[in-house]
């Protein structure tokens, strides 16, 4: 009997022209958020905030908090992750 290993492979469309150029200045906006919200709000409340504004950015359709990291989907199904780190310098794991 003959057997064959069968390789799971993904075909990846080019992106659009300029597609990461926006994406990226959409992962700068959500940090710079973050970095606002931590000025009157705790490591927590502020990652918390800007979860909710990633679920509410139209171009996103999936994103999750996992400690300090934002985890997006794309609706082009690029995915995207922002670090939330602690400025301060400590380790704070979500709830």
């Amino acid at each position: 009997m003959l057997e064959s290993n069968i390789l799971k492979i993904n075909i990846y469309e080019p992106l659009e022209e300029g597609l990461i150029v926006e994406l990226q200045k959409n992962l700068k906006k959500l940090n710079d958020k973050f970095d606002e919200y931590l000025k009157s709000h705790n490591l927590l409340t502020a990652r918390k905030m800007v979860l909710e504004d990633a679920k509410n950015t139209p171009n996103i359709t999936s994103a999750f908090l996992d400690g300090r990291n934002l985890s997006l989907e794309y609706k082009n199904k690029v995915n995207g992750v922002v670090f939330l780190d602690d400025p301060n310098g400590e380790s704070v794991d979500d709830e």
